[in-house]
């Protein structure tokens, strides 16, 4: 039976006609195709980018796509655009070259052929060691030297006013973030400035706000302002973004200066303090034919520029579900879930579903077959925290036909310890929602105690068989969940992790890289890092099943903390969430946090006798950066020190001894050689 929704694609698609002969008449341009590129930023690109899509679409002037992993781009894929805009940074990972080869030439052959590049605030700061990206984007976060004040209302005075991108704009205000000190390429240009005041923090310079370059035939703009959603509420910084993206794309500006200009502080206040635009009561109007026309010509942009819209492809194990019937309701799922007798709100797996995922795709979908029936779902992204979208019903058995092993029963005798792959989707951020019993597992386990050399109960270290640790598979965003098994009763709920996932979980984490020593067929698994979750390895199970292995796992323990030798660069190596830092967290609290984020704790002695007398800093000072998360405990500390006072060099550390000394630079250096220290000043 044919629905409303065909009706009412019938009768747009009649208005949609009607208006073509309209639309073209009235010359307007062809929109630009952007594509945004999003999905990994140390700012919060989850509210920032889909702003950035907004902004793009009422401008009227592009239609947009946006992709989270660019190092799929390639030629073919950039060549539907004309532009490509970045939301998108690996900072702390500056270093790194994550988008691999083939696309980093991809992304260099397109701008250098006359398309444009565009991108705002924290996206410069990344690729560090990629020559080519720091000459297109013109200025980068310097480590060690660069900084920013308080998030405050500021002046941005136009220093290129010939420039197409500036061209009749007048000053503006805006409240944001303003960076100081940034690592610039020989010659950059400058389109605006902004004083940054010591007052609040800053260099007590003019700053580069928006620069340009040139790459190729290609043109680049840079907007180094935007820190967040509420920033980018300014039509001073939607106007400058938008015909910087537009001068990229083409050379020229066609868009012009919106009316509600920021002309003063209290307006750069008044736009930054509103609540955002879809919970403001819109502005009544007559109800005319005008709209409908409007609606028309954005479906007809849509189709004009949008070739062979990418990400938008939804695909598992060669089955394209891009045009398939979706929900993330489990209510809906009648033949998978059933309500709680004692929670309505609440849904469980019925018996005789049987989940089942792809050994090369582990991570990016769960089979439910519901062999009763004849029919199976796919539910996607398995353990994304807003929740999975499931396909479906497809009739028949999924096994064959997705490439599947039939899952197994769980194995008649089962090891006296093992790790079993988790095969329902757990969000590891909210484990309570399913009970450990109710968890469906593999048949073996990934790791039994036949491939254990040795564990070392206080680290929480398993030393394995070489290869083993190839079994595990690559972890996605959202880890790849596993349940201790000792003694044939399930002990606690963790998950596998990379320093590349972005989630952190609220049960214990093994990290599949090596550990921080270089060895490779280890794995530690840590607590979570979560503040307040509950530590849950040293269950007297797992302890008694592993002693009773004797010599073929023996099971060590580490020196007491107070002798423990493990070196301090290998504790500041040690990854550490600090995600739960707020601006007004007081630098007390941070340094606590730090001292315990690693095993051992960090040995620190902070002067705050020193910083409070000669830099204004005490215990109560608020530390006025955003969390980080997935740094090394050293990376972690050292952003820490420069974000409290905003000026780079003016409190240090240094280390020896396995201890860490925090004072001003001055008292520092006289500290050091003395090797005095009051007990006051012991943290």
């Amino acid at each position: 039976m044919r629905g409303k929704g065909f009706f009412a694609h019938v009768a747009a698609a009649a208005v949609l006609l009607a208006c073509m002969s309209e639309a073209y008449a009235a010359g307007k341009a062809e929109p630009l195709r952007v594509l945004i590129l999003s999905g990994r930023n140390n700012h919060d690109w989850r509210k920032t980018t889909p702003v950035l899509e907004k902004v793009f679409l009422d401008s009227g002037r592009f239609v947009s796509d946006t992709i989270h992993e660019p190092n799929t781009c390639t030629a073919e894929m950039l060549a539907r655009y004309d532009v490509v805009a970045s939301n998108w940074c690996a900072w702390p990972d500056v270093t790194g070259r994550q988008w691999g080869p083939k696309a980093e030439k991809a992304f260099l052959d397109f701008v250098r052929s006359g398309k444009g590049f565009a991108l705002f605030h924290a996206a410069s700061a990344t690729f560090h060691d990629w020559p080519e990206y720091q000459q297109m984007v013109g200025a980068t976060w310097k480590l060690g030297t660069t900084g920013h004040g308080t998030i405050h209302a500021f002046k941005v005075s136009i220093a290129d006013a010939n420039h197409p991108v500036t061209s009749g704009m007048p000053d503006f205000w805006i409240k944001d973030e303003l960076w100081h000190r940034m690592g610039t390429q020989p010659k950059i240009n400058v389109l605006c400035r902004a004083f940054s005041s010591k007052d609040k923090g800053g260099s007590g310079l003019d700053e580069p706000a928006a620069i340009w370059s040139r790459f190729g035939k290609g043109r680049c703009f840079y907007n180094i302002l935007g820190h967040d959603e509420k920033a980018m509420r300014n039509s001073a910084w939607r106007a400058l973004m938008l015909r910087g993206t537009e001068w990229a794309a083409t050379g020229k500006v066609t868009i012009g200066i919106p009316e509600d200009w920021p002309g003063t502080a209290e307006q750069a206040q008044r736009r930054y303090d509103e609540p955002p635009a879809e919970t403001r009561t819109p502005p009544t109007r007559a109800v005319g034919v005008k709209p409908t026309l409007d609606t028309a010509r954005g479906i007809l942009n849509e189709f004009k520029a949008r070739r062979l819209p990418i990400d938008k492809k939804i695909e598992y194990c060669g089955l394209d579900l891009t045009n398939e019937p979706a929900t993330s309701n489990p209510a809906e799922l009648g033949d998978l879930y059933a309500a709680d007798a004692n929670d309505p709100n609440r849904f469980r797996l019925r018996a005789g579903v049987v989940p089942g995922r792809h050994r090369d795709y582990w991570c990016e979908g769960v089979v439910y077959d519901v062999p009763a029936k004849g029919r199976y779902y796919i539910a996607m992204e398995p353990g994304h925290p807003i929740g999975n979208p499931y396909f479906g019903p497809y009739e028949g058995s999924p096994w064959k036909k997705l490439g599947i092993a039939e899952p197994n029963a769980p194995a008649a005798k089962t090891p006296s310890f093992g790790i079993y792959l988790v095969l329902d989707a757990v969000a590891v951020n909210r484990p309570d929602e399913v009970g450990l019993d109710e968890l469906h597992l593999t048949a073996e386990p990934v790791i039994s105690d036949k491939d254990l050399l040795a564990y070392d109960w206080d680290e929480h270290i398993l030393k394995l068989a070489a290869g083993v640790k190839q079994r595990i598979p690559s972890p996605s965003v959202w880890g790849a969940p596993f349940v201790v098994v000792a003694g044939g009763e399930r002990c606690y709920l963790g998950a596998f992790w990379t320093i590349a996932s972005s989630y952190m979980p609220t049960i214990p984490m093994a990290n599949v890289g090596p550990l921080p020593s270089g060895e490779k067929d280890t794995i530690r698994i840590s607590p979570s890092p979560v503040k307040g979750a509950r530590d849950v390895r040293n269950d007297r199970r797992v302890r008694k099943a592993l002693e009773a292995l004797g010599p073929a796992a023996a099971v060590t323990s580490s020196p007491p903390a107070a002798h423990r030798a493990r070196p301090l660069a290998a504790q500041l190596q040690v990854v550490v969430d600090m995600s739960h830092w707020r601006r007004e967290t007081t630098l007390g609290q941070a340094i606590d946090d730090l001292k315990n984020s690693v095993n051992p704790p960090l040995r620190i002695i902070v002067l705050w006798r020193d910083l409070y007398e000669n830099a204004g800093i005490d215990r109560q000072t608020a530390i006025g950066m955003d969390g980080i998360a997935n740094v090394p405990a050293g990376a972690a500390l050292k952003s820490l020190l420069m974000a409290v006072t905003g000026r780079p060099g003016e409190i240090g550390c240094v280390e020896d001894g396995g201890v860490i000394t925090i004072a001003t630079k001055d008292t520092l250096k006289t500290k050091w050689q003395t090797r005095v220290y009051d007990m006051s000043d012991l943290l």
